[in-house]
């Protein structure tokens, strides 16, 4: 420290450089020290309090409180990052607030203490990515809470196609009994990762059916069971696109399969039908 004043003075600018490490590790004494040394003006215009919210540095944060710009970035990052004790402060001691990204961002990694305050006091709520997010990373309880409160304005069938894509069985349910829709992406791309319990799922409980994509991906992926399931519930098949992914990936015993009963004299190309 002893060497600190001297650098500044030769070169304020780097005043900006060293307070952002600062705050960034958490260096209480040092940013103390430099929000009273003339080259904090160098500094005063930056969010410096955005910066301490993101590093979750409560203590400097409090330390800037009077000297340094703030944005509704501070409360959206310490949304993200699992700050709420932050959030707690910026809430009751700053006015500007956070933007909807904040409880998406607690929502896709399941900050459930944060979502709820945020829920409880703030009028900002989320939007479909949200429940997107938190589809996709399995996060049924927090799929549950903001269907239970916001379900009007983000209801998406972006969020069963993810969770099935990703194979999140218990969020699928979920997002089933809460009456939410999919597309035919759901069962195609559950086809694709091999999620077997999600395309049994979606054949017995929903109506949505998948396209010839399902097919061509399981065969491509080597996923045999599904194949099978497939073509004995009467699956549309592009059979030249299915035979080729398989043989491609080498699932040969799959290829034989898909064009065991099918007409030599028929070329492939032609067939797109059900089997």
């Amino acid at each position: 420290m002893e060497r600190l004043p001297r650098l500044l003075n030769v070169s304020p600018a780097t005043a900006s450089f060293l307070l952002v490490q600062a705050i960034v590790h958490g260096e209480v004494y040092q940013v103390e020290w430099m929000i009273g040394h003339p080259s904090f003006e160098h500094c005063a215009s930056y969010p410096l309090i955005d910066i301490a919210a993101w590093a979750g540095q409560l203590e400097v944060l409090l330390l800037l409180q009077d000297h340094a710009r703030c944005t509704t970035n501070a409360m959206d990052v310490a949304a993200r990052d699992g700050h709420l004790d932050i959030i707690h402060f910026l809430h009751y001691n700053r006015t500007e607030g956070c933007t909807r990204q904040a409880m998406n961002l607690a929502a896709r990694f399941n900050h459930m203490e944060i979502v709820a305050f945020l829920q409880e006091h703030r009028t900002e709520g989320c939007t479909s990515d949200g429940l997107i997010w938190a589809a996709s990373h399995g996060h049924v309880d927090m799929v549950e809470l903001l269907l239970t409160r916001y379900g009007d304005t983000i209801s998406t069938p972006h969020a069963m196609d993810s969770a099935c894509q990703h194979g999140w069985l218990n969020v699928v349910k979920c997002l089933h009994g809460l009456g939410q829709p999919c597309t035919t992406d759901a069962m195609d791309y559950a086809c694709l990762n091999g999620h077997f319990a999600i395309v049994k799922f979606l054949h017995l409980h929903r109506n949505e059916g998948a396209t010839t994509r399902a097919m061509s991906f399981a065969a491509a992926s080597g996923h045999f069971e599904i194949v099978k399931f497939l073509r004995s519930h009467h699956y549309r098949v592009n059979l030249k696109t299915a035979v080729a992914n398989a043989r491609k990936n080498g699932h040969f015993t799959l290829a034989q399969f898909l064009t065991d009963g099918v007409d030599p004299t028929i070329p492939l190309q032609t067939l797109a039908l059900n089997v």
